[in-house]
């Protein structure tokens, strides 16, 4: 899985405003069960040492460092803390969003991660979720490298041929998060 489409950190006709997921923890929205349904998401860190030791031990794959750190954030693991925030969440389609973000606003009861249902039509290969951070974070804390399309506050995650297949993100354990990084300091 790549990254860096347009701007934001870990989707085309994304209907996130049919999809009213309530903000916070996911285990608040019951799964739902349906072969088209498919989930996305935030996954919102702290910068630290540890953070982008789990990143570069990844190799930079999303797929791998995403779920590592949530697997440290269930941990408690030192250096690994979840960011508070309000983000923009929005669907893109050939490195152009798809309609106005979302609002999703985190707080340190979510943990850092927030989900939400929607359909193979947003989650398919060409088509991207973005995620705009907050004002005040620098362009960087998006990601490492800058995208070419989106904007400088923006991170995404960019579905290839791995979002067609039918288990891609089908469930909330195995939801395609964008990560981003709340800067240190």
């Amino acid at each position: 899985m790549k990254t860096g489409i347009p701007l934001v950190l870990l989707v085309a006709s994304l209907a996130l405003t049919a999809c009213a997921a309530p903000q916070g923890v996911s285990q608040e929205v019951p799964e739902v069960s349906s072969s088209n349904t498919r989930y996305v998401g935030i996954l919102a860190v702290e910068e630290s040492a540890r953070v982008w030791q789990i990143i570069d031990a990844s190799g930079n794959d999303p797929a791998i460092y995403g779920m590592e750190l949530v697997r440290a954030l269930d941990r408690g693991e030192p250096g690994v803390r979840p960011a508070t925030g309000t983000f923009g969440m929005a669907a893109y389609d050939g490195g152009r969003p798809t309609g106005a973000p979302v609002p999703v606003t985190l707080s340190q009861r979510d943990g850092g991660r927030w989900w939400l249902p929607t359909d193979t039509n947003t989650v398919r290969p060409g088509m991207a979720i973005c995620v705009q951070v907050p004002e005040s974070w620098p362009a960087i804390a998006g990601q490492r490298l800058y995208p070419v399309a989106g904007g400088f506050r923006v991170n995404c995650y960019d579905f290839g041929p791995e979002a067609a297949e039918p288990g891609f993100a089908s469930s909330v354990s195995q939801t395609a998060r964008v990560v981003v990084i709340k800067p240190a300091g």
